[in-house]
């Protein structure tokens, strides 16, 4: 079903315990970002919403936070981030961008900067629908019935004024909250290409195919930058002749790609030219147009040679840098899908048994699979490590408007998305580098995904910050095989703010024991879901706390299904001491900031609101230069 992904897993390193540090993709996407539990930055939330819902919020990823990309951009390195971002957008006007990804070192954008709600896709439904689930409608309707019951017999008088303005408030809050539902894609579903809005609301048709093209343009144009080296004739001037260029056109049919011009479309083109030119980033002479037969050639200066590139996911791609070769570069791909609102390009609707989520689970895989071909295609197998992973587990409560099945699979680990239980936040984990890391290797180490930061730095030449404190590892030594345990003694799952449940791998053992401090109430209570709420929740009477913690090893009993008790567990006691202390030292280090997933950081702001049209137009546009996906997707 995945034959791309599978190819990952046998040629290079399979992490059997990797762990997101975080249930919800907003706080997981910047623990995976800074090397640092959200609740470091402001990022886990105190209240019940723990991710952005509209994309005017004034919450962000604070600019004081340290990226990887930052970091690689430091170094010298060219960034992108390809897809979706998450992680906030505007400050105080809808074009100030403080906290789009290019003020966290990302140069280059072309994604979504919310997320991929039904809302999002005709015929989907609404998220929003599940606000109804959390008011006591039950109640309010029992309390109106009673009274009118009791004026109608006279026991009580309600004038007919508060009868008429309170049913106007009532129809007027339901006038509001649908006018929301119904303009929320126009405001909030639309793509962008840096800081320009190119498509409101975004068509998801052909979604994941632009932005692997997006992809892999990129990387060909980074190295295509250092590729052309146009020959001189001793000191002499460039020679407008087709014997001293090379034609941009046959470049590309040598190194086998498949392009469309959105590649050239920040470059120049020649006077009567027909192709359009490549233009050297480091040149340092004026550049030079020729007309050759039907095509543009640019004369350049000779340059050095390719830098070698990595690749690092869900999808990213860094360089090793030698530092005596061409620019290198960092690139960050997060797919849309298998987020919901589910959806696959034509060409793979029905190619699954499985209905559309498997279908979009093949477009994934295609998708992998293109980058693969495409860092083949420039000779960069044997430099670049790829690490492809999710940031939470599936969402379990996902059923459509029509009943249909949308949510994913969790395997054998209890629960999933917006839980700490281990389908919650045990997630694949695949890196290859070709030559560098072993072929088939498993280890069932603690892995988390906060460990991609200092591995990211170390291997872009930078340093690791030492004014705060990074809660990730540098994953080389393991992966390498020159250490055989993770450094990660103890890790911590927080539900939003709240520490939930926490890890321990005691050294010099294999045993790794779980305990949980509270649990979330699923409905129905036999289940493994929150089927009521669309979503588990952190506080209140979500929740059932533990006194003492519930507690696993995980080991033996992955599934989280027998809970250990004094009388069948001797280690019983020792165990939670030792988790306890670790809590305490943990909770700690924590310097308390500004919660940035607070109500009034969520809520949106209709002067933060991006529009690249006019309100009256519900700020409708298509502008977007990708919109026909250039091969085939079966290429």
């Amino acid at each position: 079903m995945t034959p791309n992904i599978d190819r990952l897993a046998k040629e290079g390193v399979r992490l059997t315990q990797h762990i997101a540090a975080a249930p919800l993709c907003t706080p997981s996407r910047a623990a995976f970002l800074t090397g640092r539990y959200p609740i470091r930055s402001g990022m886990a939330s105190f209240g019940k919403v723990g991710v952005y819902i509209t994309s005017a919020a004034s919450g962000r990823l604070p600019s004081e936070e340290v990226t990887f990309a930052k970091v690689a951009k430091q170094q010298g390195y060219q960034t992108a981030l390809i897809g979706k971002w998450h992680l906030g957008l505007n400050c105080e006007r809808s074009d100030d961008y403080c906290h789009h990804p290019s003020a966290h070192g990302f140069d280059h954008f072309y994604g979504i900067t919310l997320t991929n709600l039904r809302d999002c896709q005709r015929g989907h439904g609404s998220v929003f629908f599940n606000v109804l689930a959390h008011l006591p409608l039950k109640t309010l309707g029992v309390g109106v019935a009673t009274v009118t019951l009791l004026h109608a017999r006279g026991v009580v008088t309600v004038r007919r004024r508060l009868a008429l303005s309170l049913a106007a408030s009532v129809g007027a809050a339901a006038a509001v909250f649908g006018l929301f539902i119904v303009t929320f894609p126009f405001f909030n579903c639309f793509l962008m290409r840096n800081r320009e809005v190119v498509e409101q609301p975004y068509v998801s048709e052909n979604l994941t195919q632009r932005m692997t093209d997006e992809a892999v343009e990129f990387l060909a144009k980074c190295v295509l930058s250092f590729y052309f080296v146009l020959r001189r004739n001793g000191r002499q001037p460039f020679v407008n002749t087709s014997e001293n260029c090379l034609i941009v056109s046959d470049c590309l049919s040598e190194m086998g790609l498949n392009l469309t011009t959105a590649l050239f479309t920040s470059l120049r083109r020649c006077r009567n030219c027909t192709v359009t030119v490549i233009q050297c980033i480091e040149s340092t002479t004026q550049d030079t147009c020729t007309h050759v037969g039907s095509h543009c050639c640019l004369l350049l200066p000779s340059l050095s040679s390719i830098q070698a590139v990595h690749l690092l996911t869900p999808v990213m791609i860094s360089t090793v840098s030698d530092r005596n070769s061409a620019r290198p570069f960092l690139m960050f791909f997060s797919f849309i899908q298998v987020h919901t609102a589910m959806f696959a390009s034509p060409a793979f609707q029905g190619t699954s048994q499985h209905g559309v989520f498997g279908d979009a689970v093949h477009e994934v895989d295609w998708s992998v699979g293109q980058l693969m071909r495409a860092l083949d295609r420039l000779n960069l197998r044997e430099n670049t490590l790829v690490y492809l992973t999710s940031d939470q587990g599936a969402h379990l409560e996902e059923i459509s408007i029509r009943g249909e099945v949308h949510r994913g699979s969790n395997g054998i680990y209890k629960a999933g998305k917006s839980t700490n239980w281990e389908g919650g936040i045990r997630v694949p984990g695949l890196l290859r580098w070709t030559g560098t890391l072993p072929e088939g290797k498993v280890t069932d180490e603690p892995i988390s995904n906060m460990d991609v930061f200092p591995t990211v730095v170390k291997l872009t030449g930078g340093m690791v910050p030492v004014d705060r404190v990074i809660d990730g590892h540098d994953l080389m030594p393991l992966l390498q095989g020159e250490v055989e345990r993770s450094e990660h003694e103890f890790l911590f799952h927080y539900c939003n703010a709240y520490l939930n449940a926490v890890r321990w791998h005691p050294p010099n053992s294999n045993l790794t024991w779980k305990a949980f401090f509270f649990t979330p109430n699923f409905y129905p209570e036999n289940g493994t879901a929150c089927m009521h709420t669309h979503t588990c929740f952190c506080t209140g009477s979500y929740v059932t706390h533990h006194d003492p913690p519930l507690l696993f090893e995980l080991s033996r009993d992955p599934s989280e299904t027998r809970p250990l008790t004094p009388d069948a567990e001797p280690a019983f006691h020792t165990v939670l001491e030792q988790i306890r202390a670790a809590s305490a030292r943990h909770v700690e280090s924590i310097i308390p900031v500004q919660d940035q997933l607070a109500l009034t950081h969520v809520l949106w702001k209709p002067w933060l609101q991006p529009c690249c049209s006019a309100w009256s137009q519900l700020c409708r546009c298509e502008r977007d230069s990708q919109r026909s996906p250039a091969g085939s997707p079966h290429d």
